[in-house]
């Protein structure tokens, strides 16, 4: 079982979508936010687990989610699914 809230982060250009997930595994929030929300959103939130996918920008928002106190884990593209919605 989890111990914090999970916030997945899909990264892009201009939009990034933001998942919040709670320790009991519920949707909290699905919602894209721009990167200034983005900022905001991290402030904003207790400190949790933020997983993204390794990109050129995942070291950027690793360590203002670390700066926040929030837990950052990079996941490596090849284990994830490609052209996949996930909801």
């Amino acid at each position: 079982m989890l111990t914090n809230n999970v916030i997945a982060i899909d990264l892009a250009k201009n939009v990034l979508q933001a998942c919040h997930i709670s320790v009991h595994g519920e949707l909290l929030s699905n919602r894209p936010l721009s990167r200034q929300k983005m900022k905001e959103f991290l402030v904003k939130t207790k400190p949790s687990i933020v997983a993204m996918e390794g990109c050129c920008g995942c070291h950027y928002w690793g360590q203002l989610a670390e700066k926040f106190g929030h837990e950052v884990r990079v996941i490596n593209p090849y284990y994830l699914p490609r052209n996949a919605i996930i909801i």
